[in-house]
């Protein structure tokens, strides 16, 4: 359901994936996770991560 229906994506098709990607972001974070919601999370914000990245604390930071 989060890729869509169709070749044609809507507004609430990508409202629906910037808010997966935002969930599974916040997720991902958690110290221990099943392997399949690693793998899921994985994808979603390999396919829907570009909506986020300008969110505050959601985009690639370099720390060293």
């Amino acid at each position: 359901m989060v890729t869509g229906f169709g070749d044609a994506e809507t507004e609430s098709d990508e409202n629906l994936q910037k808010y997966a990607a935002l969930k599974m972001f916040d997720v991902m974070r958690t110290p221990s996770l099943h392997e399949a919601l690693i793998k899921i999370g994985s994808f979603v914000l390999s396919e829907f991560g570009y909506l986020i990245a300008q969110e505050p604390g959601k985009g690639f930071t370099t720390q060293f």
